[in-house]
């Protein structure tokens, strides 16, 4: 008997749903030729890790398969002979990343809309806020001598309400173009970047009576100054601002290389932060302390976690009530080829 004959006859004489499909990764038919075990035989080579969907037309649904194929040699024969095929069922994994890369989708399109809607609003307010600004300006110009005691503080409430609005609305307003903003890759000198900061913070170093301590030595970083500068900024304002009552603020700057990347401190004398209160710090709108006692929007570390995020880096502390704070962040040391 013709083994070949009859093996071919029993192949055609089963009933084959033509709705039988295999397809690679991004959805392509995957011909029989391009199966793992036909390209071991044909190539001699093995095929690891193959990923596989094969429709299933009674589930109406693909079942993934991770094959390897080894080709097995007889001696002296440079052509395999036979191969060694193993499956693995990974569809569970795949339906796990899929439904894993929809929830990433929705989130950064959440996050997209927040942020527009974030930017828009802010903006948007900006104008009744000014107006009602204006015409308090108005009536205490013509009521001048006018107005009771009682109506002075009820004005001057009015004042330190929108005056307090309009900074939350410029700092959501500025937390919004960070998160908007385009990272560019600038060489840029460290010295020269916190001299600048220091000009910046002069006044509040001079009310202070601060010593604020850095390298004298320059180091070539690479990022967005000017969201750098807002970085330090932001870091150095907050040691300073931080303090108990008549302590001079001492702030040091420091800077380590590291194999890839540079890692910044600012580190502080001030207030300190309980450790539990480590991750909400950098929550928008989360502040550990009254405007009466310190003030503030609550956004500065919630925009510095911005900044450094969009540049590849990341930003954590160490405290000590009463003792001090000190924050770090990381830099790549290059730019990405």
């Amino acid at each position: 008997m013709d083994r070949r004959k009859d093996l071919t006859e029993q192949e055609a004489s089963l009933d084959i749903d033509p709705r039988w499909r295999s397809i690679h990764l991004d959805g392509s038919d995957y011909p029989g030729e391009d199966h793992p075990a036909m390209r071991a035989l044909r190539t001699g080579e093995q095929i690891h890790n193959d990923t596989m969907g094969v429709f299933n037309p009674q589930k109406e649904s693909y079942v993934w398969l991770n094959i390897n194929a080894r080709p097995q040699f007889m001696p002296g024969e440079e052509k395999p002979y036979q191969v060694y095929t193993t499956f693995e069922d990974v569809t569970e994994i795949k339906e796990k990343d899929a439904e894993l890369t929809e929830v990433l989708a929705n989130l950064k399109r959440s996050n997209r809309d927040l942020e527009q809607f974030a930017y828009v609003a802010s903006h948007d307010l900006q104008e009744p806020l000014n107006t009602i600004i204006n015409f308090a300006n108005v009536i205490q110009a013509q009521t001048e001598g006018i107005l009771d005691n009682t109506a002075k503080m009820a004005l001057t409430f009015v004042f330190e309400a929108t005056n307090r609005m309009k900074l939350l609305i410029e700092a959501l307003l500025n937390y919004s173009r960070v998160r908007r903003t385009t990272v560019t890759q600038d060489k840029i000198s460290f010295l020269n970047l916190i001299n600048n900061v220091m000009i910046g913070l002069q006044d509040a170093i001079l009310r202070t009576n601060a010593v604020i301590e850095y390298p004298a030595e320059d180091q070539e970083i690479y990022g967005h100054e000017a969201l750098l500068h807002q970085l330090l900024q932001n870091l150095i304002a907050n040691a300073l601002k931080f303090q108990k009552p008549d302590q001079v603020p001492c702030v040091q700057v420091t800077v380590m290389e590291r194999p890839s990347q540079w890692e910044f401190a600012v580190a502080d004398n001030g207030i300190g932060i309980k450790e539990d209160n480590f991750e909400e710090i950098f929550a928008i709108f989360r502040r550990l302390h009254s405007t009466d006692i310190y003030k503030g929007t609550g956004l500065g570390l919630a925009v510095c976690k911005q900044i450094v995020e969009l540049h590849g880096g990341k930003i954590w502390l160490t405290s000590q009530p009463n003792i001090g704070t000190t924050f770090y962040f990381t830099l790549l040391k290059k730019v990405a080829a």
